[in-house]
C-alpha cells in the first residue's frame, strides 16, 4: 500500500476519535479527576454584591447534584472583565477568597483543603440574564485529607440567572 494511502486509513479514525472525543460530556481536568468524576451537564453562576458562585452540576432524581462548586468572597472587589481574581488570598472578613465545595447523592466528599493558589476569570461581567464565558484553576495545600496537593481546573460557559 502506498505511503499515501495509508495515511488515509490512519487520518480518518484517528479525525473520527477527535470529533468523538470534542463531542463528549463536558468535565473539569486536574488531578483531582483521579479520585472523583468532575463530569458535568450544567454550569451556572449565581451573583451578588458579596459573594459569587460558579457551580458545576449533573441532574440527579428530581434535583441535581453538584459535582464542584466555586464559591468567591467578591465583597472588597470589582470584577472587571479579563480581570484575574487571586482565590488563595485572605479577605479582610477572615479566611479565603474562595473555597470549593460539592454536594453528591452519597458521596461523602463535601468540604475541600485550603487553596494554594487558585484563579478565577470572568470574559465579561456577570448580569443577570446573560450568559458568562470564564476560567479557573486551583491547586489544594499539602496535607494528608482528601484531595490535598490535588488541582482542578476548566474553562466555562453559565448562565446568570435573573433574580
Amino acid at each position: 500500500m502506498p505511503l499515501r494511502d495509508a495515511m488515509r486509513v490512519f487520518a480518518l479514525p484517528l479525525g473520527v476519535g477527535l470529533l468523538l472525543a470534542a463531542c463528549g460530556k463536558p468535565g473539569l481536568q486536574g488531578s483531582l479527576t483521579e479520585l472523583i468524576n468532575l463530569s458535568y451537564t450544567g454550569s451556572s453562576i449565581l451573583f451578588t454584591d458579596a459573594a459569587t458562585s460558579v457551580r458545576f452540576t449533573v441532574p440527579q432524581g428530581t434535583g441535581e447534584n453538584t459535582v464542584l462548586s466555586l464559591a468567591v468572597s467578591v465583597a472588597d472587589l470589582q470584577i472587571v472583565a479579563h480581570g484575574d481574581i487571586n482565590l488563595s488570598e485572605q479577605v479582610v472578613s477572615g479566611g479565603q477568597r474562595g473555597t470549593v465545595t460539592r454536594n453528591v447523592l452519597n458521596d461523602p466528599h463535601r468540604t475541600f483543603p485550603a487553596l494554594e493558589r487558585g484563579n478565577l476569570r470572568f470574559e465579561s461581567v456577570p448580569v443577570a440574564g446573560e450568559t458568562v464565558l470564564g476560567t479557573f484553576s486551583v491547586t489544594f495545600k499539602e496535607c494528608t485529607d482528601f484531595a490535598c496537593g490535588r488541582t482542578v481546573f476548566g474553562d466555562f460557559t453559565a448562565k446568570v440567572p435573573k433574580p
